[in-house]
């Protein structure tokens, strides 16, 4: 009994020990991050040394300068809500870099999206665009919900378009009413070539959210160039198979 209290000193000294690890500091099991910087090996040193630093911050774009400009294409209908034959939908974009923003996930790049389908508007909203050149743009406007998922490739962008509209039928009675339309397909974009989509963005530039106050006549006149443009090179436009 009388070596207990001898005992009881050890143990306490070896968890002291254990507890404290290497007592120069180098090796922290409980790293500490600045907020929003980039995590990895390189920046805080490598190996064990998680020393907190300043992060320091990228603000110039990565993956827009690839997506950057006007792209133009085709929707091919493979579901239609109103039971109507699938069709072909003509497809208008203009991507341009925002911004780049950090928060406690890391790093977020933002463009700027505007998006036509046969002449009408139906997105104009700032997206995240994800490395790789993923772009999953969700917008919800004027009774237009839409949604398109994209990735981008060096001078095409592939993916599908859900599209939701409401829309005025008229029945065998003459009778006017409003019915809800669902589109959905997938599609693909190039790059534009030439400025037949200049006056439709204009709009976009002059009017911002409140394009949706425009009339379907002047979207129709703003238009009609790149629809025209379009339809001249409908027969040879290439489509590559979505995977």
């Amino acid at each position: 009994m009388r070596y207990l209290p001898v005992l009881a000193l050890i143990f306490a000294g070896m968890f002291l020990i254990s507890c404290s690890g290497d007592f120069s500091g180098k090796y922290n099991s409980y790293p500490t991050y600045p907020y929003g910087g980039e995590y990895d090996d390189d920046y805080y040193g490598g190996g064990y040394d998680y020393g907190p630093k300043p992060p320091t911050y990228d603000y110039e774009p990565r993956y827009a300068d690839d997506i950057e400009g006007e792209w133009e294409g085709f929707m091919w209908e493979d579901y239609r809500s109103d039971n109507r034959p699938h069709g072909k939908k003509i497809v208008a974009m203009r991507v341009r870099f925002s911004e780049v923003t950090y928060d406690y996930s890391g790093r977020h790049e933002w463009v700027k999206v505007n998006v036509l389908i046969d002449g009408r508007p139906v997105a104009n909203k700032i997206e995240e665009i994800e490395s790789g050149g993923r772009m999953d743009l969700t917008s919800c406007v004027n009774d237009i919900d839409f949604d398109m998922d994209t990735r981008f490739y060096s001078a095409t962008a592939v993916g599908d378009i859900d599209l939701w509209w409401e829309e005025k039928v008229e029945d065998w009675w003459g009778d006017k009413y409003f019915i809800d339309v669902h589109v959905r397909g997938d599609f693909e974009l190039g790059r534009a070539k030439g400025s037949h989509w200049a006056a439709a963005w204009d709009l976009f530039d002059q009017y911002g959210d409140d394009i949706w106050t425009i009339s379907d006549e002047t979207w129709e006149f703003a238009t009609m160039e790149g629809i025209q443009h379009m339809l001249e090179v409908e027969e040879t436009f290439f489509r590559t198979p979505v995977e």
